[in-house]
């Protein structure tokens, strides 16, 4: 039922505000781009630097561990601005 009332009305984001579509705008574009990189850097290693397949697997393996744990565990050193402290 509620997929038939999605189709009667089509994909809309006027339930979001402005800077909710700002934030799923640059979400997107970002995702874009580590998706373009990805590739790139896979060609670029396998082609202009010779690395074997499974060796370009472990780099980038690598780099998604590496970005999923600083997204996890990263935090701002003491003094840095945060939206904790911004006044409201």
């Amino acid at each position: 039922m509620a997929h038939e009332q999605r189709a009667e009305r089509g994909w809309s984001l006027g339930w979001l505000n402005a800077d909710g579509r700002k934030l799923l705008l640059t979400r997107a574009l970002r995702t874009f781009g580590y998706g373009y990189l990805a590739v790139v850097l896979a060609l670029y290693l396998l082609e202009a630097l010779g690395l074997s397949p499974a060796q370009v697997g472990v780099v980038l393996t690598a780099a998604i561990a590496g970005s999923a744990l600083m997204t996890v565990f990263w935090r701002p050193p003491p003094g840095w601005p945060c939206s904790a402290s911004w006044p409201a």
